[in-house]
């Protein structure tokens, strides 16, 4: 999980200053900034769609540990804890694709306001669950 956190504190956070220090100072033509722009929008949103699901793999796995103690060494696994991990950073990648490809290729605003409901209704789900999976652990600590 500290993999999206450092990403996002040394990758995505300084292009977020460089764009907004760029479009202060009018140093670049609106194309190469707005190029900038959703270079970074992509990064943020992918680093920071790996750290939700990571976080949901917590809190899954704290749920399991509490709920099912008996079972725990045998459903939670250092296979598959990395399993599930790299499912995790891939499906934030492939989520926000279609996002940034309509973007990319001028899509009609309708098709774009559809990836933005479908990508809000899929990370309230996944706070949901987490919210979920602390209730039940704290219902049951």
């Amino acid at each position: 999980m500290a993999l999206p956190d450092l990403l996002v504190g040394a990758a995505s956070m300084p292009l977020s200053i460089t764009l907004d220090t760029l479009v202060i100072q009018r140093v670049f033509p609106v194309d190469i900034i707005c190029t900038i722009e959703d270079l970074g929008v992509l990064s943020m949103d992918t680093i920071c769609g790996a750290s939700v699901l990571h976080l949901l793999l917590i809190a899954w796995e704290m749920y399991v540990a509490i709920a099912e103690c008996m079972e725990y060494k045998t459903i939670v696994t250092g296979r598959r804890v990395k399993r599930y991990t790299r499912i995790a950073r891939l499906s934030a990648v492939i989520i926000v694709v279609p996002f940034v490809a309509a973007t990319a290729v001028n899509l009609p605003n309708e098709i774009v306001l559809v990836n933005y409901v479908i990508l809000s209704i899929f990370w309230f789900v996944c706070s949901s669950l987490i919210a979920y999976f602390y209730i039940k652990v704290y219902l049951a600590a």
